[in-house]
């Protein structure tokens, strides 16, 4: 059952993807499907102004003198950081390509080796892995299709049993192909999920694996999942929520993160893991902040200047690229 809180946050997350999708195509007219969603609950329609207002209000502050003063410095120091990255990039080019060329044929290779001889259950064994700010989407051998999220390693190892896939970090997408006889079983760090037919969601972190089941039946140890529950598994300790913000943690595949009323501290942990440059929250004050909003990913110095033009904040960007965020005295 929904609490206040929880339905709250869920429509504040789906007005603020609601405001990135439009924003993308101002000039075309909002889809039915918009339309429908704010004449469904007069929530919506307020959740959706109170973004429109957030923004206005963010684009009013823009123009105020001591803020473009800050905005201008911050600009400057953007567009050095990315020329420097790019000049990095250009010089490092040639060698990853050569890398790539020898990576692949490794990877061919560690199949075969891993190839048991004809009639085994041997598992044949592929390793696919992204890099931080990289996802990367494949179809399986059985139908299935898999999507790896930023800095995320997925073994799999399908036998004519079953289908085994390792989780080794990270986070992952899974759409099961229906109709195949083998189970399909995904291991994340202490916990299995057996999935049914199903498309679902499994992060590891150090210290819990999350678990969003979208459509179908998945089972973690004991517990049955039906489509919007949340699994929080700490240990040996499983935490069941029904009707999960699915949105929210869906965003990942469309390059997006979404906050709801998130302290600025854990939005800054997670918008960490998509760059390869931290952003670093100096006081306690700043993290304290709340925003509300759908950012891009892997856009670190977009989202520093968006705070410093909307919240009592300031950005400093160090020569290695860093960017600390502080309480603008």
């Amino acid at each position: 059952m929904k609490t206040d809180s929880t339905a709250t946050t869920s429509i504040a997350t789906e007005a603020a993807l609601w405001h990135e999708r439009l924003a993308r195509t101002p000039d075309v007219a909002p889809p039915e499907a918009f339309e429908r969603w704010q004449a469904a609950d007069p929530a919506h329609a307020e959740a959706f102004a109170q973004v429109e207002a957030a923004h206005a209000c963010a684009r009013a502050l823009s123009a105020h003198p001591e803020l473009l003063a800050l905005r201008q410095a911050t600009a400057t120091r953007i567009a050095v950081h990315r020329a420097r990255a790019t000049a990095r990039k250009q010089k490092a080019g040639a060698a990853l390509a050569a890398l790539a060329l020898v990576a692949l044929p490794l990877a061919g290779w560690y199949a075969a080796e891993r190839r048991g001889p004809a009639g085994t259950d041997v598992a044949q064994t592929r390793l696919f892995s992204t890099g931080v700010g990289q996802r990367l989407s494949m179809m399986l051998d059985d139908g299935s299709r898999l999507t790896l999220n930023t800095a995320t390693s997925v073994r799999v190892a399908y036998t004519p049993a079953e289908r085994h896939l390792i989780l080794e970090r990270g986070q992952a997408w899974f759409e099961v192909a229906k109709g195949q006889p083998r189970p399909f079983r995904v291991t994340a760090g202490a916990h299995d999920v057996i999935a049914h037919g199903t498309a679902f969601d499994v992060r590891l972190d150090a210290d819990r694996t999350t678990v969003l089941l979208v459509e179908g039946k998945v089972t973690v140890g004991t517990v049955a999942m039906v489509p919007n529950d949340l699994l929080v598994a700490r240990g040996d300790r499983l935490t069941l929520r029904h009707g999960g913000d699915a949105r929210q943690l869906e965003a990942w595949r469309e390059g997006l993160v979404v906050f709801a009323d998130t302290p600025l501290a854990e939005a800054v942990a997670e918008l960490n893991r998509y760059a390869p440059h931290a952003l670093v929250v100096k006081d306690g004050r700043a993290g304290a902040l709340r925003i509300s909003g759908a950012f891009r990913t892997g856009e670190s110095a977009t989202f520093a200047e968006a705070l410093e033009t909307s919240f009592p904040v300031q950005a400093l960007t160090r020569s290695d690229g860093t960017i600390e965020l502080s309480s603008r005295r």
